[in-house]
């Protein structure tokens, strides 16, 4: 988890003088939380105020300043008695150390004095004790940002006997992409469907491959019922002219016009094959 990290810092430039800049920033850093600590009257251990924290937790308060440069410089101010370390942890396999400065009096007051000097008190710096510690909305709301929405997927109640979560660009895409289909006919196909098969569940895909069917069957229908229809043209043609061959097809070649060829016997044959499998498909839906 990352800790959210203020846009501005400071610290006294005596003590950066001093110590050093590194070190100054650690000791404006531990001002501020200890000194919260002292005005809510809690971490008080040994006569004096405390706050816990990890290396890794302090150097995420700061992108410039990496764990290595955070351990060096809490050892350097340790070493020069202006921190002290404590563990004051309820659980004995919790390591996370404490801090606390030696000369409570010099740097926890609101107003720090360094040798006579007055200095102003370090900016506050509103990140928590620890990563521990941040409220769990703020966690909350970081995560549903970087979070992406999971979209609700498509399915069939059983129950309600209706089909869920189907986004209008979807029912549109459908309309667009497959003319020759009745939309409302081809969901209650389904409905029928689903029905009698209860491991298998309702999807975009399974939508889609329902009406791509469907739109095949529609444009097989009316291939089959344009050329029934010359047939039957054909049949009434010989019929009026006495048994004489229908001759407008080439009287239209000749003159220069595109005319579709009769179908040949294979053709007739499929025809008619395709005609019974759709009659017999039509019998099982409405079954």
């Amino acid at each position: 988890m990352k800790i959210p990290v203020s846009e501005t810092h400071s610290f006294d430039i005596n003590v950066a003088a001093e110590y050093g800049i590194e070190e100054a920033i650690l000791i404006s850093h531990f001002q501020y939380w200890i000194g919260l600590n002292k005005r809510k009257n809690q971490n008080y251990h040994e006569d004096r105020y405390w706050t816990y924290q990890t290396k890794k937790d302090i150097a995420a308060h700061y992108p410039y300043l990496n764990e290595r440069k955070v351990k060096y410089t809490l050892e350097k101010l340790i070493s020069l008695k202006i921190l002290r370390a404590g563990n004051f942890n309820k659980k004995g396999f919790d390591k996370t150390v404490w801090y606390s400065f030696e000369n409570q009096k010099m740097f926890t007051k609101d107003k720090i004095v360094h040798g006579g000097d007055e200095i102003v008190p370090p900016i506050p710096d509103t990140l928590p004790d620890t990563i521990k510690d941040i409220p769990k909305g703020i966690c909350k709301e970081e995560e549903k940002k970087k979070t992406p929405i999971k979209k609700k997927e498509i399915k069939f109640n059983r129950d309600t006997q209706t089909f869920e979560n189907i986004p209008e660009e979807f029912l549109s895409s459908l309309e667009s992409s497959f003319p020759l289909v009745d939309k409302d006919v081809a969901f209650q196909k389904m409905i029928i469907w689903l029905n009698g098969h209860n491991n298998r569940r309702a999807s975009k895909e399974f939508i889609k491959k329902w009406f791509t069917g469907d739109q095949e069957s529609a444009e097989y229908r009316k291939s089959r019922n344009c050329y029934s229809r010359r047939v039957q043209e054909k049949q009434e043609w010989e019929k009026e002219s006495n048994g004489r061959p229908d001759n407008r097809v080439d009287d239209l070649k000749k003159n220069g016009s595109h005319v579709e060829a009769d179908p040949d016997e294979e053709t007739v044959n499929f025809m008619d094959s395709l005609n019974q499998h759709l009659n017999q498909e039509d019998t099982n839906a409405a079954t």
